[in-house]
């Protein structure tokens, strides 16, 4: 929302699920596939001041995929990413 008459800041927060697919191959053997579903959250919050008909921004992202229990691969993965963008305002 708003700070302001000049700056925004979002923060938003999510879950689900994410289908993990996984491919292995240990010299001449023949390559195992497997893919199952894990948990999944997300979560950024980005701020930025407003620019013409919208807003610069910045934003700081996360995303966790929980261990989807194959054989093949284990354990969670974490992601990090930071943004730079332009949102324009439409309504």
């Amino acid at each position: 929302g708003p700070i302001g008459d000049r700056w925004l800041i979002w923060a938003t927060v999510g879950g689900g699920g994410a289908w993990v697919q996984n491919r292995s191959q240990l010299g001449a053997q023949e390559p195992v596939s497997e893919s199952g579903f894990a948990p999944a959250a997300s979560g950024s919050l980005s701020t930025g001041p407003r620019l013409g008909p919208g807003s610069l921004f910045l934003e700081v992202r996360a995303t966790w995929i929980g261990d989807p229990g194959l054989a093949t691969l284990s354990g969670s993965s974490i992601t990090f990413l930071g943004l730079l963008g332009y949102r324009f305002d439409v309504g």
